[in-house]
């Protein structure tokens, strides 16, 4: 047993307060980021906020990673109060770094204090917006739509419950855990710091990671707009922006977070329209009569309310993120509302932040001086990166990849050390990011994975555009603007001599053969591949449109990758073989896509009023606007239908964030038929956590039925450690796992009181819970334990009317002397 050092449940009053804590957890991230903008004030001193969007997420990083490596050392001090005092270090640090710069501190708040104050409002408003989000459905648990929160809800606990790293499994007691999870764990450090109860911090931490993004999008592309424009060719000063016009440049970046944030994939908007043909008309009629000839408008009430009865029904945002056959499309404002602490959702701001550094590095980097810093802060993010979610290390060594190649181009190109340079970068690079992380590769065990494999056969074209419609028609403008565009002002000493037709021939190859083997999305995705192979070689003496055209060449990749090749899972073998690889990846292309479409939008919009036909604009602007208004349906639609499912029959009024308060008036029906009453299970575990402070081993049902049991829920509401829990079967040795399924049945099914006795202390079982679901699933286990308690064998720590806590004597003692 692992003694905690402290209680990290201490802030009662803003706990039980949905304001005081919202509150609380922004006033915590304020100060945090405040404190380390003056570190980073002369670093980033070309940004035109000098860093201060930067500085929240690098400030809390600064908090947790030196925590996080010590306590790897074995080293008991991840606490409150190891929390405390390193954020009083970086305080401190803070405050001399001020003290130092006070007069150029002074002089830019000056001039540029209406930024940060613009920044601070976008960072609140998303803020302010997830928590109003999380106010209309903090519920953490649904037997049917549930998600897995209690999984999310076991690490961060357990990882509460770990001074030492790296923590305790709760749902495999006895081990650590083997997963990514410093995501995880950035939210725990900000719970020992704050006080704030874990089931309140997770509603808080889906604003935060929502606000955190809304502000890293936004900074990333106002970065890119507001950069110098230093062209070598003389005389052609087109796309300069004046350094001073930061307002114009702040509200053209703000594409990003509403690309990232606000709009769904287009069939969100096709699903409202297919569903408002079937309220007006019979199928058959539809689809003999072409356009509104086999509607029928003779009851529109009617047919206008069954539309929206049919939009309301849950089906509807479940059905948005369903796109592809047996795969999962989610994009960021489904998985924001869906409410899910998932790796995919815990890395965005990472990856934001690698974004921002690439950006600031390419645009604005002038000394090799700082190039080195840059390097190792970009190399740290890059090894944290893979600990919060392994598959968004691709496309972060992408990111940093490309801006180290043209950093090292345009610092020592002229020197002729290009070459050398940039291999010595990459490979310092590779190596500060793999000392970074590994804290992470010292206890991660792959056993899920089985390697690469092949795609049988692609998405269909039509499928594939009702995820990717608007992003793909916006860069194929884009390409077709550039690659058309006269070059007649460029010198042949600016530019690279290679031949445009040798490159398009060979995008229009890639396609043939692609549609040839069957792979139609992949030829499609080939053409744009092509032209921006073409645009890259035109605009190579360029700097912002040679970075904007590699970006588009890494979505591209992004795309075709995920129709040729599939990362071997569980699931590989079965029709749902492509499911995570085509979550993940389009989840980072989603990313990605939305950053470079935001810096593409004003220069198509510019182009096209510029030098096309009115025709050509007008055309554009319609299908453009079109594909918007389809991929809002989510927005409008998906949002409110998905807010509205809520647990069965009663739930909490309005205005908590507690993600438990649903347990207080919760009722439903387990698979088996029988009903769970779960405001007695919510009393049990506000008593283990107000009275058990050690991390004893709890046995309980693991029976989850694809989560529809609630199984394992006190070990995930508690982070004690319970025996077996979801998805271990993908983290751990097939025979680990079945061991273990073996230990549960013995110990719920052994009739002999003195074996199982034996059993219990052999394994270390501390407490035995015996609830309504135990009941259930185990009737003659939860009363022979009952018995044993009767007779003095077990002691009784807690009971109520339902719920039974049983302990070994020793165990007891323990824990009622505190």
């Amino acid at each position: 047993m692992i003694p905690l050092l402290d209680n990290f449940r201490f802030n009662d009053v803003a706990s039980s307060n949905a304001v005081l804590a919202a509150l609380t957890w922004w006033a915590a991230l304020f100060l945090i980021g405040l404190v380390a903008w003056p570190l980073g004030f002369r670093l980033f001193a070309e940004l035109p906020d000098r860093g201060y969007a930067l500085s929240r997420l690098l400030g809390w990083l600064a908090l947790a990673v030196p925590l996080w490596w010590l306590a790897h050392w074995g080293l008991p001090l991840f606490t409150v109060a190891g929390v405390w005092w390193t954020c009083a270090v970086l305080t401190g640090a803070g405050l001399v770094a001020a003290v130092w710069q006070r007069r150029g501190i002074h002089r830019y708040l000056r001039q540029g204090f209406a930024r940060l104050l613009y920044l601070e409002a976008g960072f609140t408003f998303a803020f302010v917006g997830g928590v109003l989000l999380r106010l209309a459905n903090p519920d953490l648990w649904h037997p049917w739509f549930g998600g897995e929160k209690f999984m999310e809800m076991a690490i961060w606990n357990g990882i509460l419950r770990s001074p030492a790293l790296p923590p305790l499994d709760v749902h495999f007691a006895g081990e650590s855990l083997n997963y990514y999870y410093f995501g995880h764990f950035l939210l725990a450090v900000l719970t020992k710091f704050t006080g704030i109860w874990t089931e309140v911090a997770f509603n808080l931490a889906i604003p935060t990671l929502l606000g955190l993004a809304f502000l890293l999008s936004w900074a990333g592309v106002w970065y890119y707009h507001l950069r110098p424009r230093r062209n070598p060719i003389p005389g052609q000063t087109e796309g300069i922006e004046s350094q001073r016009d930061w307002t114009r440049g702040m509200a053209k970046a703000l594409w990003s977070p509403f690309l990232l944030l606000v709009i769904g994939n287009p069939q969100s908007g096709l699903l409202v329209v297919e569903k408002l043909r079937a309220a007006f008309g019979r199928e058959e009629d539809i689809h003999r009569r072409p356009g509104f000839l086999g509607w029928d408008f003779s009851d529109a009430p009617r047919s206008l309310q069954d539309w929206h009865m049919d939009l309301a029904d849950m089906n509807y945002w479940w059905e948005v993120s369903r796109v592809i056959p047996n795969a999962i499309t989610e994009f960021p404002a489904w998985t924001f509302v869906f409410g899910d602490l998932h790796a995919h959702l815990l890395v965005v701001p990472l990856t934001l932040l690698l974004f921002c550094l690439a950006v600031a590095a390419m645009g604005y980097l002038r000394s090799g001086a700082k190039a080195v810093v840059f390097l190792i802060l970009a190399g740290v993010v890059c090894g944290l990166v893979p600990a919060t979610n392994i598959w968004d290390l691709p496309l972060a060594i992408s990111l940093v990849a490309i801006a180290i190649l043209l950093v090292s181009y345009r610092l020592f190109f002229s020197r002729g050390l290009f070459v050398p340079v940039a291999l010595t970068a990459l490979t310092a690079g590779a190596g500060i990011a793999g000392a970074a992380s590994v804290p992470f590769w010292s206890n991660f065990d792959l056993v899920a994975s089985g390697g690469i494999g092949w795609v049988s056969q692609g998405d269909k074209p039509e499928t594939w555009l009702r995820m990717w419609a608007l992003f793909y028609f916006l860069i194929v403008c884009w390409l077709l603007l550039e690659v058309v565009r006269p070059q007649a002002n460029a010198q042949p000493e600016t530019r690279i001599r290679l031949d445009n037709f040798p490159l398009m021939g060979g995008g229009a190859l890639l396609m043939g053969l692609a549609v040839s083997f069957q792979h139609a999305t992949l030829g499609m995705i080939a053409v744009p591949w092509g032209l921006a192979c073409v645009v890259l070689v035109r605009k190579w003496h360029w700097e912002p449109d040679r970075e904007v055209a590699l970006w588009c060449l890494l979505l591209l990749s992004v795309w075709a990758g995920s129709q040729v090749v599939v990362v071997k899972d569980f699931l590989f073998g079965s029709e749902y073989y492509r499911m995570n690889t085509v979550f993940k990846f389009f989840f980072q292309g989603w990313i990605l896509a939305s950053l470079v479409c935001a810096i593409l939008i004003p220069a198509i919009w510019r182009e096209l009023r510029i030098r096309c036909s009115p025709s050509t604009f007008l055309a554009a602007t319609i299908v453009c606007a079109a594909l918007l208004v389809l991929s809002l349906g989510f927005s409008f639609v998906g949002v409110p239908s998905r807010l509205a499912v809520r647990f069965p029959a009663r739930t909490p009024e309005w205005g908590t964030l507690n993600g438990l308060a649903f347990m207080e008036v919760g009722r439903f029906m387990e698979p088996s038929g029988n009903f769970i009453d779960l405001s007695h299970d919510r009393e049990a575990i506000d008593w283990i956590n107000a009275h058990v402070a050690a991390n004893v081993t709890i046995l309980e049902s693991a029976q989850v039925d694809y989560y529809r049991s609630g199984g394992t829920r006190i070990a995930s509401l508690t982070g004690l450690p319970g025996l077996l829990g979801m998805h271990e079967q993908e983290q751990r040795p097939s025979g680990d796992v079945v061991a273990r399924k073996d230990l549960m049945h013995r110990l719920w099914n052994t009739p002999d009181k003195e074996k199982l006795l034996h059993a219990l202390q052999d394994h270390g079982i501390g407490l035995i819970y015996v609830g309504q679901l135990e009941r259930i699933e185990h009737e003659a286990g939860a009363e022979l334990y009952r018995d044993m308690a009767v007779a003095g064998r077990l002691a009784i720590l807690f009971e109520n009317e339902k719920v039974l806590i049983l302990a070994l004597p020793e165990t007891a003692r323990a824990i009622l002397t505190g």
